[in-house]
């Protein structure tokens, strides 16, 4: 049979439990912060891909080297929606980042 000092070292190593829970559930956060970070910074990639890509397909259509015009005007449009995309997501980090400002401590 365990004695009373047993069962407090288990009572004790339960507590560790918890605390190990409370430190998991405060680790996420520490990843989204980083992961927020790593998703922005594709988004701005992939919005700088396709403005890249629209413009070779408008000089490709100028130059006559691209013959579908379909394939032009819908890369064009993929890259305007993705800069209004960015360009809304800035705006509203801006006025998120303004609020947080304003609050008095």
């Amino acid at each position: 049979m365990a004695g009373p000092g047993a069962i407090g070292a288990i009572q004790s190593l339960q507590g560790l439990g918890q605390v190990h829970k409370a430190l998991e559930a405060s680790a996420p956060n520490q990843a989204n912060d980083a992961s927020f970070a790593q998703t922005l910074g594709k988004l701005v990639e992939t919005t700088n891909a396709q403005q890249i890509a629209a413009d070779r397909a408008i000089v490709g259509l100028a130059t006559g080297q691209v013959a579908n015009i379909h394939e032009a005007i819908v890369s064009a449009e993929k890259a305007r929606v993705s800069l209004e995309i960015l360009a809304e997501m800035r705006n509203k980090l801006v006025a998120a980042y303004q609020e947080i400002m304003r609050m008095q401590i």
